[in-house]
């Protein structure tokens, strides 16, 4: 049976910080469990996955959990996690950073090993815009604009 939980692979931030953040929007934090990645090289998460079951799983980040300016061990893992996502009927975010023209290196191939690729930018104001470059299972692209509150984003219409 697949726990109600969120397994979270973290090598940008630290523990605190997303235990920080979780009680600031008032997320129940023993709904997420932490693998803490700074610092430790690769570290297989197949098996970590396969024995808690989680009902989601996010890797923050792709380039610092497979190696930056590895573009095809890059593209591997995401393959590989679309086909775990897909046995197990699990949600996978995996979170990639960008370069300087804030743009995803490898954005076109990554397109096709992956369901949905999304960005989100902050303008001068405050507001971030989330676009969908690519979704399997609704329309691209698509933009969404937001409003950094103190509990968390929502939504921004433009008047």
């Amino acid at each position: 049976r697949r726990k109600k939980n969120v397994l979270y692979g973290l090598a940008e931030q630290d523990e605190e910080d997303v235990k920080d953040l979780a009680d600031r929007l008032e997320v129940n934090t023993e709904a997420i469990s932490i693998i803490p990645l700074v610092g430790k090289g690769y570290i297989p998460i197949e098996p970590i996955v396969l024995e808690q079951k989680p009902s989601a799983l996010v890797i923050d980040s792709l380039q610092a959990f497979v190696g930056h300016g590895n573009l095809k061990e890059q593209l591997s893992f995401c393959k590989h996690m679309k086909v775990l996502a897909t046995r197990l009927h699990m949600p996978v975010f995996i979170i990639a950073q960008v370069n300087a023209e804030l743009k995803l290196a490898g954005l076109m191939a990554f397109q096709h090993e992956v369901d949905g690729v999304f960005a989100m930018d902050v303008d001068p104001t405050g507001i971030r815009s989330l676009s969908s470059y690519k979704n399997r299972n609704a329309p691209s692209p698509f933009t969404a604009k937001f409003r950094m509150l103190d509990r968390g984003l929502s939504p921004f219409e433009d008047e």
